[in-house]
């Protein structure tokens, strides 16, 4: 099934993007992921990459728990894509995500891996830590 969405997409060179709701266990899930491992992106390893024919185009697709995601060379990302990859993550029930309702995810302050301005700013935020709790020492 993913497969021949995937060469019925590929056909599309201005496709944006399209999200399949699955809400079955985590079987098909297993399945589905076993399917695109050998075809994961050099870029991002949760993604599976597939070129469109005559073109440097991609069409990239990733399986989460309810769902799986097609993203072509026209989508653009935005502001609610972060929120929406948490959801997807943290496996949250996606069926009560409301783009007008807040929903509290908890970060844990840990940094994004794949941003070392995250990183930087976390040590800095602890040096400030440790030389504020040096300064209340010495009190």
């Amino acid at each position: 099934m993913i497969m021949a969405m995937k060469n019925k997409l590929l056909k599309n060179k201005n496709f944006d993007q399209l999200l399949i709701h699955n809400k079955r266990d985590r079987n098909p899930v297993k399945k589905l992921r076993a399917i695109l491992r050998p075809f994961k992106s050099p870029t991002d390893f949760r993604w599976a990459e597939f070129s469109y024919p005559d073109s440097d185009k991609k069409l990239l697709v990733s399986v989460y728990l309810h769902i799986v995601w097609f993203k072509g060379p026209c989508y653009e990302p935005d502001e609610g894509e972060k929120r929406l990859v948490k959801l997807f993550e943290n496996e949250l029930d996606y069926q009560d995500y409301d783009e007008g309702d807040v929903i509290d995810i908890d970060e844990s302050n840990e940094p994004d891996v794949n941003d070392p301005s995250d990183v930087e700013d976390d040590e800095q935020a602890t040096d400030e830590e440790d030389t504020s709790s040096e300064d209340e020492d010495e009190d």
